[in-house]
């Protein structure tokens, strides 16, 4: 009865020869960049709900209209999510120092937020900064 069965099935000499094997992995299968795709998309997610919570409640509150809610949670997501991108690229080149990563990541990310929120910030609040800056200079002098 065994010589039947090794007729019809072929045997292997390793015993599971037919499966694939991962002797060739070497635990770092991401590219950096599909990385930073990955953590834009995740900021990205992160940003939006923190922005559309804080624009939900200002829209509650009558503050904005619902168009300009929208576009502000729209634009913190965009924000968040090319931060955190950018942050992860810059933090991923320091692999062989977890300090200076981390380092690298908190910096980029919050050189990132500071300047896309200047480049988003409308124009009436930045005549408010403008004209309260110059009050506060001329208070000093």
């Amino acid at each position: 009865m065994s010589s039947h069965y090794s007729a019809n099935y072929p045997s292997y000499p390793s015993g599971y020869a037919s499966y694939p094997s991962n002797a060739g992995y070497t635990g770092y299968a991401v590219s950096p960049l599909n990385s930073a795709w990955q953590l834009a998309k995740v900021g990205a997610v992160v940003g939006a709900c923190g922005a559309g919570a804080q624009n939900l409640r200002r829209y509650q509150d009558q503050e904005v209209d619902p168009a300009v809610a929208i576009t502000a949670t729209l634009k913190a997501s965009l924000a968040a999510g090319l931060a955190a991108g950018t942050a992860g690229l810059v933090g991923s080149q320091f692999r062989s120092s977890p300090t200076l990563s981390l380092l690298a990541t908190l910096a980029t990310g919050t050189a990132m937020m500071y300047a896309l929120n200047h480049l988003t910030q409308p124009q009436a609040e930045k005549g408010t900064e403008t004209s309260t800056e110059k009050s506060a200079g001329e208070q000093t002098a």
